[in-house]
């Protein structure tokens, strides 16, 4: 009987040893390889999305939180602020002491092209034609076989641009400014001496009035003054596609352009009484102003003045307690709340700009307002499209304006267009082959923060900025 139970033993321990070396072996191959070393990114080509090597600074004016990429911060003799353009010099820099933190560190879904293709828009993971086969990440933009034109800043396959749904825009857009961080010049502004808003701790409040005047906040963008004698003078500026990330580096001018792919996002925390609540957005050549009842439950959109038919209706839930969305990328306008798009209105109906030239851009890009309607707002965000534009650092003549991908090949492009080296740059292996594919990056696992120990300093996972991949 001993003998029986012993030879049972060994042999459910030999059984469950092999169900567990067999359960890592397809773990491994599938879904979680370069976990978590080998997945560690290294460049910046991917920021905001995926980090490298970085400098993690808060501004000592709004306290916002940022990251400055660590391979040209030395070079940097002073930092500004993406979310309230404040300069911080570098003897401010010495004092807070920042150090290099690791990239992120990825996980990788390698079943997530067995049953289906790379769709536009998918961040993707693959070995780069080369004798070392280096492992990169990048986004694609164009599928097999299509013409690819970058045009001022968006994407064009056979002649049409490629617009992005509210997910995909969410996956992508960079935040140029949050009124829950703000310094002595708030960005977002009364537009008449009635003083009927009030600010405190990032949230915007209008009492019921009563009247038939439209309250209205803009938005009015700024950048650090150069020759201010103050570090936190500021002066009114359009928003641009210059990446903070990026400090340190040398830029052109010319390189930096204006943008006009900008959304707005903010929560109706609280409503009183009867009323409207007003949302408008322009891109310099096209203006949409949202009207909301939220008494009855509708909406309303105007374009240029006018109605637009089909973009008026019941609203889908109560407004109290949610985001309401609007944005104008790739010359789309889009209306959304709680995630849930209710108008999308392409701005050329033959998917051409309606001018070799860009859209002149706008000084009050971004408003909200407020008619007879007591509200407390708070979660006011803006943002901006990535603008895909050829690397400042390449000569004219080395990067492609049209690009056409093989029949079983993709166009990729990093989400940090200034530095990324991609489809648009590489010499050899520009177009990347299905057959490269490892998968798709899944969630950052490992993002790093300082800690400090004592005298040493260390290394920790930020639990609150681990984050699934869009």
């Amino acid at each position: 009987m001993i003998q029986r139970t012993l030879s049972c033993c060994i042999r459910s321990f030999v059984e469950r040893t092999a169900l567990l070396l067999i359960a890592l072996i397809v773990a491994q191959t599938w879904f979680v390889a370069g976990f978590p070393v080998w997945c560690r990114v290294q460049g910046g080509s991917m920021a905001e999305t995926l980090l490298g090597d970085h400098i993690a600074l808060e501004c000592p004016e709004c306290k916002f939180e940022f990251s400055c990429g660590a391979d040209n911060f030395e070079f940097a003799s002073s930092i500004v602020c993406p979310n309230c353009s404040r300069r911080i010099a570098s003897d401010e820099l010495k004092s807070t002491r920042p150090s290099v933190l690791a990239g992120d560190r990825v996980l990788i879904d390698r079943s997530a092209y067995l049953f289906r293709s790379p769709h536009r828009w998918d961040v993707v993971a693959f070995h780069r034609p080369g004798p070392q086969r280096d492992l990169t990440v990048k986004r694609v933009v164009g599928l097999p076989g299509e013409r690819i034109e970058i045009r001022h800043g968006d994407i064009y396959a056979d002649g049409q641009i490629q617009r992005k749904s509210l997910w995909q825009q969410k996956a992508v857009r960079i935040l140029v400014h949050d009124a829950n961080f703000t310094g002595t010049s708030p960005r977002w502004q009364e537009q008449d001496e009635a003083h009927a808003w009030t600010r405190q701790d990032g949230h915007w409040m209008h009492n019921e009035s009563g009247g038939d005047t439209i309250q209205w906040l803009a938005y009015i963008h700024a950048q650090a003054k150069v020759d201010g004698a103050m570090r936190n003078e500021t002066i009114p500026a359009r928003v641009t596609d210059f990446n903070s990330y990026n400090q340190g580096r040398m830029q052109r001018a010319e390189d930096i352009h204006p943008m006009t792919d900008l959304a707005m996002s903010v929560r109706v925390a609280e409503i009183h009484g009867t009323g409207l609540i007003w949302l408008q957005a322009t891109d310099g050549r096209d203006q949409f102003i949202v009207r909301i009842d939220p008494m009855a439950a509708r909406y309303l959109v105007l374009g240029n003045g006018q109605p637009i038919q089909g973009a008026s209706g019941k609203l889908p839930l109560a407004l109290s307690g949610l985001p309401i969305e609007v944005s104008l990328f790739d010359r789309q306008f889009l209306l959304a709340i709680a995630g849930r798009t209710l108008v999308s209105i392409p701005l050329d109906e033959n998917g051409q700009p309606s001018s070799a030239s860009p859209a002149p851009t706008a000084e009050k890009p971004l408003a909200v307002g407020v008619q007879g309607l007591g509200v407390v707002l708070d979660r006011l965000k803006v943002y901006r499209d990535v603008y895909y534009a050829r690397p400042a650092y390449l000569a004219s003549s080395t990067a492609a304006d049209e690009d056409r991908p093989g029949g079983n090949e993709y166009y990729v492009l990093g989400d940090n267009s200034p530095i990324s080296e991609d489809s648009r740059t590489w010499t050899e292996g520009r177009f990347i082959s299905v057959k490269s594919f490892v998968g798709k990056p899944l969630m950052v696992v490992y993002p790093a923060k300082k800690m400090m120990l004592g005298n040493w300093e260390i290394q920790v996972p930020e639990l609150g900025k681990i984050r699934y991949i869009r």
